[in-house]
């Protein structure tokens, strides 16, 4: 059950120069719930999740977290209660995956060391993302997956306590996973939305986002020209339109929503056309 709105964004608009990335974005997001943001390459999605983040200003608009502008928050305060997962996690020191996964807890720091509590997160953070045997690997040495999953942990870590209302942003949080660790990162996402959290995830794969979702929004040209339920905002017509791509939705054998698959000749007209 979703509850209170935990981030909220009103006309949101980036330029650069002459070209507009996002143009009167709005959404709210409440806590209970697991949004995700889809729209074709250069549509705006991770331009728009850095500005709910607060890594990036907007041109224009206003982002305010648990009802407060986040240019309002002091930076050790809003990692308290607000994680991000951006689309590359560059980390080249030859730390342990435990020690990864242990940064989360730099924002609840109160000393030079981290205590029993916090080891506590970070090793139940490795256990619910399946790198707890990896720990004791150095980070550098894992695959692109492996590396992504490490850094879903740390981010966890960063949020784990339900006690007060929460925000966790994912930017592609399946890139570089096989399919069992694709869904079982979106099990993870929807299971942190129920914990008192609002999650925010940006996808490319419009049947994964249909599966976990609920509520899709839909960028395209740095508008959000669709914001829904799955049935609506991923209907074939508005998927034709924004994506070019034809599609036939067909009910899930068993879950309460669609998967749409291309129509016949579809993508092999696509690619005789690309050739």
């Amino acid at each position: 059950m979703c509850g209170e709105v935990i981030l909220e964004a009103e006309g949101i608009a980036v330029r650069r120069e002459t070209r507009a990335l996002l143009r009167e974005a709005s959404l709210a997001l409440r806590t209970g719930e697991l949004v995700i943001i889809v729209g074709p390459n250069g549509a705006g999605k991770s331009t728009l999740l850095r500005v709910l983040s607060g890594e990036l200003a907007p041109s224009a608009g206003t982002v305010a977290l648990r009802g407060r502008e986040l240019g309002r928050w002091r930076k050790d305060e809003l990692a308290r209660v607000r994680a991000v997962l951006p689309q590359n996690s560059a980390l080249d020191f030859p730390f342990t995956v435990f020690e990864v996964a242990l940064l989360g807890r730099l924002p609840h720091a109160r000393g030079m060391h981290p205590t029993r509590r916090d080891r506590q997160i970070a090793w139940a953070a490795l256990e619910l993302t399946s790198t707890a045997e990896l720990s004791a690997r150095l980070y550098p040495t894992l695959s692109g997956g492996e590396r992504q999953r490490v850094q879903l942990a740390r981010v966890l870590a960063q949020i784990w306590e339900s006690d007060e209302p929460r925000c966790l942003l994912l930017d592609e949080p399946t890139t570089n996973l096989d399919l069992v660790h694709q869904h079982a990162t979106l099990k993870i996402a929807r299971a942190f939305a129920e914990r008192n959290t609002g999650v925010i995830a940006v996808l490319h794969d419009l049947n994964l986002a249909a599966q976990y979702a609920d509520r899709v929004a839909v960028l395209h040209r740095g508008e959000i020209v669709a914001i829904g339920p799955v049935s609506d905002a991923l209907a074939p017509e508005l998927v034709h339109r924004v994506f070019g791509l034809e599609t036939v939705a067909l009910r899930h054998p068993e879950l309460t929503t669609h998967l749409l698959v291309p129509k016949d000749g579809a993508c092999k007209k696509e690619r005789t056309d690309s050739q």
